[in-house]
């Protein structure tokens, strides 16, 4: 128990340094501390506290040291100065992709302002897609460089300064001028994997052969998009890469098939562990892949011990080592999968195996559960306590809740086994005779097959993966007590049981009480999740706001648009409530038409209740109150106001366009063009016969559209006859409201609507039009 006193301390003085972000002098503090635990060496009751005290100081002080000091000719200095060329080596294997190769150059000189000059560090460079580029390649890289930059969902700039890149270049030109410039052995093993991932792509089609090569190699650099999606959407990305999942198979395989022919259990464990030392340095040794490796051989160990509180303790230790070598491996993702993942396995599962097996004999029998439970429980109760040992840092990260897993884990974990021992043995005999080990892939093909099959199929099935979005504090909270007790349990330290007998029906309320409720709000959040998921269509809601033009927009992956908001808050916050998933609380952009108080008021309060990551209007100087208090309220929310005029533009992920048609410069309304594929939909708040004219005569081609909202309710001597004839539309939506004192819905003007689909705010009440990018789909609030 005193390792993970002192692991907990140690990563709590790395935690608090980075927290505090300043330089104190720890290192004062931890000699201090030193000296006092030999002073008071024989006082038992004093040791542990001064230990765990001088490893706090010295967690903090091995964070303070971590950065590499940049010296003056660091590369990185030359960030934002122009243009620079680099000599360099190519330091690791270039991380291929479809459409660009990533390739981290160790600098030694360049040449900057005409200056030939020596240079340190490494260099982030994306090299054109197809480069053949190899380790040890030594190039000639002319560009800009400039620091990493921060992406919405994470530091990248903080990752790579972790792994001491500083820099990324601009790239103009490149190189290649020398080769074999790196270390023998680190080229030999990269060659070594390129002939296997050769043998994999001869003999196995796709995505059949990057699965095997993810696998086995933990490269899935050429598995396409979609299919890594697809994983990554039920929860089973653990299959394609590196894992203490592999790891742990590979060793358990080896230790399976040796115990039968080795006379001493000990003697399978040694091989079985020399089997993960093998494999870790075939497959490259990175940082991910060794602490892999670090993660499954104390899972084998501990398992060949028999001894419960060896897992927890290795544990510590495992977490204490590797934060020695590099202390922010503490916030890097993969290591906290891994270690939760570990911890779970090592604690959970011979308990949760134990209630499976009982279960199953419960229910169907002692004979029939006793062997279903066997085959079902590596698959099942191994999958669900990974699944929920990671679940609190996936919904971390992630937001994130792959409803689907425990069944495809079910359908897949099986065969994975087989997957690996074809695919090894085939890569070997390949190295022998290529085509006895084709044959062999062949045989696995057939289980790479299921695998891809099982997981793109559920990955199509709707709400496979649903967003969950609980606090940060709830689940750093549930996954420290979670870690915590898990620990407790294991080691039963004797003031844990102590406080056990002395609060026995305090702690009681705990599974009564305490557990219940936080089932109860995950089932929430997960019931929100179910509801309006994005379905792969774009959703057009026109609000029935009264005498508003006001629209809410759903992309087919999700991104929300917002136009205008009428006046009537209330009504406003209910539409969204209707129409938003119950856990989005963001719009991507809200665009406000216009500033009368008819069209905004209410937006207002949306501003209040809604996150919104950018506002966009083409209004200028106004005196009205109601639009100088909407854009003072934005603005108080530091969300970016962007002034747009005719041409500008937005293009979502999933291929959903926003083109601002109108106004030219000095206008206070927007005209926007809305495509989707074949479906094009117009929004015109207001326009006058001379602006009309205007936009016939510059944008014709842009006004022609499947969907017309109408100009001004259809009030007189809106909407001419030249107008809609141009824009020719199938559907036109009019927002009106008969109580309002302004115009709208003429006779005369709906007239010239006769030979097309109308739809009106008044009579149908909220209209809703759906498009897969052809075909439109119409739902109205009331017939």
């Amino acid at each position: 128990m005193t390792i993970i006193y002192l692991t907990l301390c140690w990563t709590g003085g790395i935690v608090f340094a980075e927290l505090l972000d300043e330089r104190w002098p720890y290192g004062i503090a931890a000699t201090i501390l030193a000296c006092l635990l030999v002073v008071f060496r024989d006082r038992k009751d004093w040791r542990l506290y001064i230990a765990c005290g001088l490893f706090f100081a010295l967690g903090a002080l091995r964070l303070q040291e971590a950065l590499p000091e940049k010296s003056p000719d660091h590369i990185s200095h030359l960030n934002n100065q122009g243009i620079v060329t680099i000599f360099g080596v190519v330091w690791d294997a270039p991380d291929v992709h479809e459409t660009y190769t990533n390739v981290r150059l160790k600098a030694d000189e360049a040449i900057w302002l005409g200056k030939q000059q020596p240079r340190e560090g490494l260099v982030l460079v994306r090299l054109p897609a197809n480069t053949h580029v190899q380790y040890g390649d030594r190039l000639l890289v002319t560009g800009q460089l400039f620091p990493p930059p921060e992406l919405d969902t994470f530091s990248y700039q903080e990752k790579l300064a972790r792994e001491g890149v500083f820099s990324t270049m601009q790239l103009q030109t490149f190189q290649k001028l020398d080769e074999h410039q790196g270390r023998w052995w680190k080229k030999d093993l990269l060659d070594l994997r390129d002939q296997t991932r050769g043998f994999i792509e001869d003999a196995l089609p796709e995505p059949q052969a990057s699965l095997l090569s993810g696998i086995l190699l933990g490269d899935d650099s050429r598995l396409s998009e979609e299919v890594r999606d697809s994983f990554n959407t039920t929860g089973t990305s653990h299959v394609i890469a590196i894992s203490g999942f592999n790891m742990t198979l590979i060793a358990a395989i080896v230790k399976s098939l040796l115990s039968s022919l080795l006379p001493k259990k000990s003697w399978a464990i040694f091989f079985s562990l020399v089997v993960i030392v093998l494999y870790t340095i075939f497959v490259g040794a990175n940082a991910a892949v060794v602490r892999a490796a670090i993660m499954s051989g104390l899972l084998i160990t501990a398992d060949g011990m028999r001894r419960k509180t060896y897992a927890p303790a290795s544990l510590a230790f495992a977490a204490l080592l590797m934060s020695l070598l590099n202390p922010y491996v503490l916030w890097d993702i993969g290591f906290q999968l891994s270690f939760a993942a570990v911890l779970g396995l090592a604690l959970l599962v011979a308990p949760a195996d134990k209630a499976f097996r009982k279960f199953m004999q419960h229910h169907f029998g002692k004979s029939a559960g006793g062997e279903a439970s066997k085959f079902l429980s590596e698959p099942l109760v191994v999958s669900m306590v990974a699944q929920v040992s990671t679940l609190p840092v996936i919904l971390f990260y992630f937001g994130r809740l792959s409803v689907y897993a425990p069944v495809v884990n079910l359908l897949i974990v099986p065969v994975q086994s087989f997957v690996l021992i074809l695919g090894g043995m085939a890569t070997l005999i390949s190295f022998i005779y290529a085509p006895a080990g084709t044959l062999l892939y062949q045989a696995a093909w057939l289980f790479l097959t299921w695998t891809t099959t099982m997981v793109r199929t559920f990955a199509k099935l709707p709400g496979a993966s649903l967003e969950i979005f609980l606090p940060g504090w709830f689940l750093m909270l549930c996954g420290m007590s979670a870690i915590g007790l898990a620990f407790l349990t294991a080691t039963r330290p004797r003031w844990y049981e102590n406080l056990l007998k002395e609060r026995r029906q305090q702690l009681n309320l705990i599974p009564k009480f305490v557990l219940p409720v936080i089932g109860t709000v995950i089932l929430g959040l997960i019931v929100q999740a179910l509801i309006r998921q994005p379905d792969g269509e774009l959703h057009v809601v026109y609000l029935d706001m009264g005498q508003s033009n006001s629209a809410l927009i759903e992309s087919s992956d999700g991104a929300v648009f917002l136009i205008d908001g009428g006046r009537y808050p209330t009504r406003l916050l209910t539409e969204l409530g209707d129409h938003l998933p119950p856990n989005n609380r963001q719009i991507d952009v809200l665009w406000i038409t216009s500033d009368q108080p008819e069209d905004i008021s209410a937006l207002l309060t949306v501003v209040e209740r809604y996150e919104i990551k950018a506002a966009i209007t083409s209004v200028g100087d106004t005196t009205e109150a109601d639009y100088y208090n909407l854009i003072q309220a934005l603005q108080q929310d530091k969300t970016p106001i962007i002034q747009a005029e005719a041409g500008y533009q937005i293009q979502t992920g999933d291929g959903v366009q926003m083109t601002v048609v109108a106004p030219q410069v000095d206008a206070n309304s927007l005209v926007l063009r809305l495509q989707y594929g074949e479906s094009v939909f117009l929004f015109t708040n207001s326009l006058d016969e001379d602006e009309e004219q205007a936009l016939l005569t510059d944008s014709r081609h842009l006004v022609q559209a499947n969907v017309l909202q109408t100009a001004d309710h259809a009030a007189p001597d809106s909407n001419s006859a030249a107008w809609v004839e141009a824009v020719n539309p199938q559907v036109v939506v009019v927002q009106y409201d008969p109580a309002s004192r302004d115009p709208g819905a003429d006779s005369g003007v709906m007239a010239r609507f006769s030979n097309r689909s109308v739809y009106r705010t008044d009579r149908n009440g909220t209209i809703e039009l759906v498009s897969d990018g052809k075909r439109l789909k119409i739902y109205t609030e009331e017939n």
